[in-house]
């Protein structure tokens, strides 16, 4: 709704990408310390789906579901600044999002 609103009413462009990127830099700066502070993440992220990332297979939802909001902001325009703000959390949701057996293999890899 938000995009459509700007875009009705003619918001220049850039401060539409200055909006959206504080609605990134703000998700991704609550999600990433819910994750850090409690070891899960639970929120509402897109159009009020609850999200629990707790257990075997809550990092796979939370990942999928932070697909969909890049998928969004590519279909909007705006895949470069959910990149560039969505970093932390994409990277702490993929690791979590990992078989342990993965990451045992890449860990053996190494040493």
């Amino acid at each position: 709704k938000s995009l459509r609103l700007l875009k009705a009413f003619d918001v220049h462009p850039d401060i539409s990408a200055q909006l959206f990127s504080y609605l990134f830099f703000f998700i991704n700066a609550l999600l990433f310390n819910l994750l850090m502070e409690r070891g899960d993440l639970s929120s509402r992220l897109l159009m009020g789906s609850l999200l629990s990332c707790a257990g075997s297979g809550g990092a796979f939802y939370c990942w999928a579901s932070l697909d969909l909001l890049m998928d969004w902001a590519h279909g909007a325009g705006l895949a470069d600044l959910a990149h560039t703000y969505l970093l932390k959390l994409s990277s702490a949701v993929n690791l979590l999002a990992t078989p342990k057996e993965n990451l045992l293999q890449v860990l053996l890899l190494f040493t």
